[in-house]
């Protein structure tokens, strides 16, 4: 398990040094995304996206284009080349090229609807603007903006030490552009989407004593994962 571990160390040290944006699964819905900063994890499925951390500001224009990426991919069809009476693949037992696009096509993925916040620290951040905001183009990679029934931004989570050290006024002048800001907070020992998200619950779990004085953990309940904003 540590030379597992040193590996994937080198490994993402690497990456992060290339200016690219590299992916690499972890388990069932999570993703972690590599070389945007601070690595970010990624909940992508069926009722859009969910980043924990959010780049370096510099970085965010890869970061989106890498995260619908994969949800374009996870969304498209399997390919049925059966054809005929007998297709055991088609409920009717019976296929054609035409009727498999019309009733095996997905609906079309859906974009960034959460970012939580592990720290104020800019290379979790920086990309808050960037990937809160839904992009015009509706076409963009064959996602749909903006989904149904959802608020056209994401909403920006984090513990509310963070939200307090973004707004600090120093001459005038906010530490972080209102912007950058989250949009909701939570005080105490942990908090719960109040929706599951992608088939699982989310917890996000206060690190009074970790780097900053509020640092988050992030659990995935069903993929059965931790992002603790490495």
């Amino acid at each position: 398990m540590t030379k597992i571990l040193l590996l994937l160390i080198a490994a993402t040290a690497s990456w992060a040094a290339d200016g690219e944006v590299h992916v690499l699964p972890v388990q069932g819905n999570i993703y972690m995304l590599v070389g945007a900063g601070g690595n970010i994890a990624a909940s992508i499925g069926k009722d859009g996206i969910l980043l924990v951390d959010a780049g370096t500001a510099q970085m965010s224009d890869k970061v989106l284009a890498t995260s619908l990426q994969i949800a374009t991919a996870l969304a498209a069809p399997v390919p049925n080349r059966c054809v005929g009476l007998h297709c055991s693949d088609s409920p009717f037992g019976w296929s054609s090229p035409s009727l498999n696009a019309i009733i095996s096509s997905p609906a079309r993925p859906k974009p960034i609807r959460y970012i939580i916040n592990t720290s104020i620290d800019s290379d979790h951040t920086g990309g808050n603007i960037r990937l809160s905001q839904l992009p015009t183009n509706s076409k963009i990679l064959g996602v749909t903006f903006p989904p149904v029934g959802v608020v056209p931004t994401a909403t920006v989570i984090s513990h509310e030490n963070v939200l307090q050290r973004m707004s600090v006024e120093t001459n005038g002048k906010t530490a972080v552009p209102s912007d950058a800001w989250p949009t909701d907070t939570y005080r105490v020992a942990s908090y719960k989407l109040s929706e599951f998200f992608n088939g699982e619950g989310v917890q996000i779990f206060y690190q009074p004593a970790a780097h900053t004085d509020g640092d988050s953990m992030v659990y995935f309940r069903f993929s059965d994962v931790i992002a603790a904003g490495w």
